[in-house]
């Protein structure tokens, strides 16, 4: 198991001084994937240096099993190269002038792997597992971005490390092939059982590859679990904007009826909510369960009338923006009830319950879905 505890990370001093991460605790389990996964700034990708021994933390300790590669109160503080670990960049890092061979096999040199080197072929090896045997000889400039992605794997598994550090390493490709390269790390993951790190602002990326998903915010992990956990269940307000519960809506209690805090004469249903939610609360949800109807329906939802502002032709569908008071929303209608939708028009919205996720004032999520569902 690799552990990382109580980890700190500042930058600056004086006025500028700010905590780049703050008492970090985290284990990944050996054959894990686990994504830091959050917006820029929140330390994800200071962390993964931290591990790489590429920044020094101020504070905490890194664990690779048994052995400890960085305890401040001690003074240990070992060199990356003698981490035993495996990176990939973002820029993927390759050499221009050596070639895919020369590229794939630099961390087998630095570690003086001779005989992996030259009798084991783990260079030809790293390659054909990334489908890239037949691009040895050639230089980066004649690959595509895929294939120097391909590489730039290649080289961060070759040497078979304890454990793979990879930096946002898909963001350089365009949306078609990032998803094609996702899909291929994914399968190689699940093949081959490495331990790594992953770090990503993108929580499609996120979900597809994680075993466990670390949501960071301002240097501390703000919530992790399985991909179906923090995507279902966020605990913050936080999280849901994260992975994409990004409308919101305000309610308060007002003589023992819930109303819109943006539209308070609007009427919301149902206008009584359980107990638990206070005297008020917040109410999140993601566009595609939102959906703009023709005329109530009798199953039992969040429902409340809203304006529209604008629609999207997506496919199938339109994605609508709405109107409440001061709030804008986004909701979707089928093609048949979106061909009347014009600017201005009074529309009704309605949310399945399971699809409700609810905060308090404290921005913590409380778990009310079974209470108001029935």
């Amino acid at each position: 198991m690799f552990g990382i505890e109580n980890l700190t990370k500042t930058f600056g001093s004086g006025a500028g001084r700010f905590t780049a991460i703050d008492g970090l605790n985290l284990d990944i389990q050996e054959g894990e994937l686990v994504v830091l996964l959050g917006q820029s700034g929140c330390g994800k990708t200071t962390a993964l240096r931290c591990v790489a021994g590429l920044e020094s933390a101020d504070e905490g300790v890194i664990r690779f099993g048994d052995t400890v590669v960085f305890d401040s109160g001690r003074g240990v503080d070992v060199a990356p190269e003698k981490r035993e670990l495996g990176m990939v960049f973002q820029s993927y890092a390759l050499w221009p002038h050596r070639t895919v061979r020369q590229n794939i096999s630099y961390p087998l040199k630095v570690r003086k792997l001779t005989k992996a080197l030259k009798e084991e072929k783990w260079v030809e090896q790293a390659a054909d597992l990334v489908d890239c045997g037949p691009l040895l000889d050639r230089y980066p400039h004649q690959l595509s971005g895929g294939q120097q992605q391909r590489v730039a794997l290649a080289r961060g598994l070759v040497s078979r490390p304890r454990l793979v550090l990879m930096d946002e390493p898909l963001s350089n490709l365009d949306a078609l092939l990032r998803v094609r390269v996702r899909n291929e790390l994914h399968e190689l993951h699940q093949r081959l059982g490495f331990a790594g790190l992953y770090v990503t602002h993108d929580q499609s990326e996120a979900m597809a590859l994680g075993d466990r998903v670390a949501v960071m915010n301002k240097g501390r992990i703000e919530q992790i679990g399985t991909p179906q956990d923090v995507f279902e269940r966020p605990e913050t307000s936080y999280v849901a904007n994260f992975v994409g519960i990004t409308n919101v809506l305000d309610l308060v209690r007002e003589d023992g009826r819930w109303r819109l805090k943006a539209a308070p004469d609007e009427p919301v249903e149902p206008a009584s909510l359980p107990e638990e939610l206070g005297a008020g609360c917040q109410v999140r949800f993601r566009q595609s369960d939102a959906v703009i109807v023709p005329a109530p329906t009798s199953r039992s939802c969040l429902r409340f009338q809203a304006t529209v502002a604008d629609s999207v032709y997506v496919g199938r569908s339109y994605d609508v923006s709405v109107s409440l008071g001061d709030v804008r929303l986004n909701a979707r209608a089928d093609a048949a009830v979106a061909a009347g939708l014009d600017r201005g028009k009074p529309v009704t919205v309605e949310v399945p319950w399971p699809a409700c996720v609810w905060f308090g004032t404290d921005d913590l999520r409380v778990p009310v879905g079974d209470l108001v569902s029935s």
